[in-house]
């Protein structure tokens, strides 16, 4: 828990990594309420989800990104069965 206590504040700088924008405009997402860290065959894995601040609707252009300016990170998309 500590771990993952540590990794929430420090991502909560870049934004979470997270990039969301809706019809090229910023779309401003709630931080993660938590955050689950675990170490798997030496590899830190986190897991966390988000949501927009406000009500957003699913029209026009909506694009997701995410981007680590500081190293590599693997980032993998859950999908909606999961």
């Amino acid at each position: 828990r500590e771990v993952a206590d540590t990794v929430h504040a420090s991502l909560a700088e870049f934004n979470y990594f997270q990039l969301v924008t809706v019809d090229g405009k910023d779309e401003a997402m709630s931080p993660p309420p938590q955050l689950m860290a675990n170490f798997d065959n030496d590899q830190l894995i986190i897991l966390f989800e988000s949501e927009p601040k406000a009500p957003m609707k699913l029209a026009g252009k909506i694009d997701i990104g995410v981007y680590d300016p500081t190293f590599y990170t693997a980032i993998d998309f859950t999908e909606d069965a999961n």
